[in-house]
């Protein structure tokens, strides 16, 4: 219906009657879980569009007007709006080659919508890839295979398992070589000693060292060539230190001492081999006394006094190199020192 009023110049056109149509449309509650947020969802009548700052949505009118609450299968989830799988995160491996066994620790498998990890499974392999010996050894995150050849190269996989025994993860493979057991070196000579290796933790891989110097006297060790550690003797002149946390392999290890005055004993060298998770014990090592002299020269008939320290109460035997050789013998007091009168004549 149409009314046209004219008045005072001015047309006033008045529509009435007329609807104009326009899609119907309603707001969704906001839905979230762990995974995602749907924030101001639109929904429209099925064959419609939706859209929001987040999404669109064709045709549908379902299970973005529900509640947030979800349909199963055995093969997966619906929560509202998506389709959502189990998932089970991959063990990490760590292997760790000790004495004819190797050490394995793995991150745990961790299910979500529906999977849990119930137990774990060790394959084991000679040659990369497979195939593998499988063994169960329960819910744990670590285990020691043992009775392993050394030398030989071992490859593992971690199987994770639900509460069926199905396999639901595997992880990728690590490899380790186990160790021969400690052997006894040769011991150098001059110095004393002997060794033996003692198994121990991994992170115990080392070197002891034990026997007499000086008394109150600075024992130093060197690991090839380098200062390793320092140590002080008792007052009877018995030391004993140890080199831990170091790498399995071929070292030349050496000792010397210092006397009051500030002297250096000759060095005392071991060739050792350490292995890994072991301790290798050197004992029964003597540092050479030292020795010092009251003059730089001489002639011949003058008197020349020799002297040094030792281990206290102890036997000094001094050799003179000459066109006749000249042995002459005394005995330390209870510092260690010793004192010689030398007659060039």
């Amino acid at each position: 219906m149409q009314r046209i009023i004219f008045g005072c110049g001015t047309l006033l056109v008045l529509l009435a009657g007329m609807e104009l149509a326009a899609p119907r449309i309603a707001s969704a509650q906001d839905i979230s879980s762990s995974n995602y947020q749907v924030l101001a969802p639109v929904i429209t009548s099925g064959g419609g569009y939706a859209t929001s700052s987040s999404f669109s949505v064709l045709g549908v009118i379902s299970e973005f007007s529900h509640n947030l609450s979800s349909s199963d299968s055995d093969a997966f989830n619906l929560v509202p709006g998506f389709v959502a799988y189990p998932f089970v995160s991959t063990p990490v491996v760590t292997a760790t080659g000790v004495t004819t066994a190797v050490n394995l620790s793995w991150t745990a498998a961790v299910g979500v919508l529906g999977y849990s990890t119930a137990s774990y499974s060790i394959g084991q392999s000679t040659a990369s890839g497979g195939p593998y010996t499988f063994t169960a050894v329960g819910n744990v995150l670590s285990s020691t295979v043992s009775s392993l050849t050394a030398g030989t190269p071992y490859y593992f996989i971690i199987r994770a398992h639900d509460s069926y025994s199905t396999t639901i993860a595997t992880s990728t493979e690590a490899t380790a070589t186990p160790t021969a057991a400690a052997t006894t070196p040769p011991s150098s000579s001059g110095g004393g000693g002997g060794s033996s290796a003692i198994p121990v933790s991994d992170t115990g891989t080392g070197a002891s060292f034990s026997g007499s110097a000086y008394p109150n006297s600075t024992v130093t060790v060197l690991k090839d060539a380098q200062v390793a550690a320092t140590s002080i003797s008792g007052s009877d002149a018995s030391f004993q230190m140890t080199l831990s946390n170091l790498a399995a392999g071929n070292f030349i290890f050496s000792l010397y001492s210092e006397d009051n005055n500030g002297n250096r004993s000759s060095l005392v060298s071991f060739p050792l081999s350490l292995t890994q998770g072991a301790i290798t014990n050197v004992t029964g090592i003597f540092i050479a006394p030292t020795i010092s002299t009251d003059k730089s020269e001489v002639r011949r008939g003058d008197t020349i006094t020799l002297f040094g320290q030792s281990v206290p109460k102890s036997d000094i035997i001094i050799t003179v190199h000459s066109d006749q050789s000249y042995f002459g013998t005394t005995i330390s007091d209870k510092s260690g020192v010793y004192l010689y009168n030398f007659d060039s004549s």
